[in-house]
């Protein structure tokens, strides 16, 4: 998926443009260039993007007798300027070894400004307003580099190598000046604060993979991988006090993650008859992780090791039906700007941070399909422990400072129905039908206080294909989604209807 195959030197290119809320644009540009032993290639991407949002936060804390609650509206105007570059080059040593290249990069940066309006009631009486204006740049550049080889001793047996290097750079300045005022909306005081981010981050990864044909019905596949990481986040918050910035002790600090991810894994596919055929497989990673900062060692001090067992059975009946199974156990790693630990300032009641004390969730899957003239019918169930929930709130009833960070939940369960439908009317119109029907139970606990969230909803999505003549055809697609769950929220029915036309030109 890398490369093109075919001979000679070719390319594309594509202009893009649209207007919502803002305006976006995107331009892209690849090519590949296929000549004997040698195949080169690359790609550029260039995308603007710049449009508003509108947040509402909103807390009540009870204390001691007193209700305090917040109420913020986030106005923001953003742009965000993307840039992805691509060059990889792949030789033939011989009929049976390929080796390979490739090098990416990319500059993303994120500007921001916003307006926020605040207003702080006491036992239902307006105590205090908040105006805050904040300045924010968020700007992550990345280079990687990857180095393979995969040598083919015969048709039925082939080994690979791929080394990689990946380097990502966060920097994350934001500036906020907050003016407080009273009930009755006249000046009583204003804070400036400023705080930056500086978080490098470097990876290596290194894999080996292995596979050969044993029989004319079984096949085998094995293989390492190995994967280093380390990142600082350095975290600097100051305020402004007659003229001079002085250090936030209570928000600054320097973090540092090492991590380690070890891996094999084996599996085996079988054909037991024409019709059968079956997959076993067995993945086994070790983690070691440590965090810690500049005036606190082993914050973070992780060291566990799992399996994955995956199985996958299918039979073909006739032409027309066929059925097959599979489970799997799989993990989901918090990711670094989960973990980080840094702060983002919505007001000074409420703030964004990180969670350095993340666990994985693990998730066995299971799912059942029948196929009957490539309509599919299929009922999948999942059960996930340690669930990951973003934006999860924590209260601080003396401060009254809300916290919304990821956390680990109890558990997931999902219980999914699903129905794919192609309709071919006639030669020129086709349609595809897909529905799923869902049931989500999450278990958790929220601010100390245990939480049950169930949620029944429903997914669809239609797409009508139309060819016309003279090389015209035309697309019409929708979706439309009832109330279901993000994370810990329930999120209001959503849907969409796009519409698509195409010329082809010069064959």
């Amino acid at each position: 998926m890398k490369s093109n195959n075919n001979y000679g030197t070719n390319g594309s290119y594509s202009i893009a443009g649209g207007i919502s809320k803002g305006t976006t644009g995107e331009a892209s540009i690849n090519f590949n260039h296929r000549q004997g032993k040698v195949n080169l290639y690359g790609d550029y991407t260039f995308n603007d993007t710049r449009s508003v949002q509108l947040f509402s936060f909103y807390h009540k804390v009870n204390y001691q007798g007193n209700v305090t609650e917040n109420n913020t509206d986030s106005h923001r105007d953003f742009e965000r300027l993307n840039q992805n570059v691509r060059l990889g080059i792949d030789y033939q040593l011989s009929k049976k070894t390929v080796v390979g290249a490739l090098v990416s990069g990319y500059n993303n940066r994120w500007m921001m400004k916003a307006q926020n309006d605040g207003a702080v009631y006491v036992n239902g009486k307006l105590d205090s307003l908040l105006d805050i204006a904040n300045h924010e740049n968020n700007i992550w550049s990345n280079i990687s580099g990857n180095v393979n080889i995969q040598h083919s001793f015969s048709d039925s047996e082939k080994l690979s190598f791929n080394a990689d290097y990946i380097f990502f750079k966060d920097n994350n300045p934001v500036s906020y000046l907050n003016n407080y005022l009273d009930a009755n909306a006249k000046f009583v005081r204003d804070e400036n604060i400023r705080s930056s981010k500086i978080t490098p981050i470097h990876i290596w990864v290194g894999a080996l993979d292995y596979s050969k044909k044993l029989s004319g019905k079984l096949e085998m596949e094995a293989g390492a991988k190995g994967t280093l990481s380390r990142f600082n986040n350095d975290v600097y918050v100051q305020q402004l006090t007659q003229n001079t910035w002085y250090r936030d002790s209570s928000f600054s600090a320097n973090y540092a993650l090492n991590e380690s991810i070890l891996a094999a894994y084996k599996s085996f596919s079988y054909d037991i008859s024409p019709k059968t055929s079956m997959k076993l497989g067995l993945r086994y990673e070790y983690t070691n992780s440590n965090l810690g900062s500049q005036t606190q060692s082993n914050i973070v001090d992780k060291h566990y090791g799992k399996l994955f067992p995956s199985y996958f059975l299918s039979h073909t009946i006739n032409d027309k039906n066929a059925w097959n199974m599979s489970y799997s156990r799989r993990i989901t790693r918090p990711t670094f700007n989960d973990m980080a630990p840094f702060v983002i300032f919505v007001d000074p009641y409420t703030f964004f941070s990180g969670n350095p004390g993340l666990q994985p969730a693990i998730t066995d899957a299971a799912n059942v399909a029948y196929t009957y003239r490539q309509k599919i019918l299929s009922v999948s169930y999942s059960y996930e422990t340690n669930t990951i929930t973003n934006f999860s709130p924590k209260a601080d009833p003396v401060t009254k400072i809300e916290t919304l960070a990821a956390e680990n939940q109890k558990s997931n369960q999902v219980w999914a129905v699903s129905l794919s439908i192609p309709v071919t009317v006639n030669k020129w119109w086709t349609m595809q039908y897909n529905l799923v029907g869902n049931n989500q139970i999450l278990l958790g606990n929220i601010a100390g206080s245990p939480i049950k969230v169930k949620q029944n909803y429903l997914q669809f999505t239609s797409q009508q294909s139309f060819v016309l003549p003279k090389d015209y055809s035309l697309e019409v697609s929708g979706d439309y989604t009832t109330k279901t769950i993000f994370s810990i929220y329930t999120v209001p029915a959503f849907g969409s209807l796009n519409f698509g036309a195409q010329k082809n030109f010069l064959n």
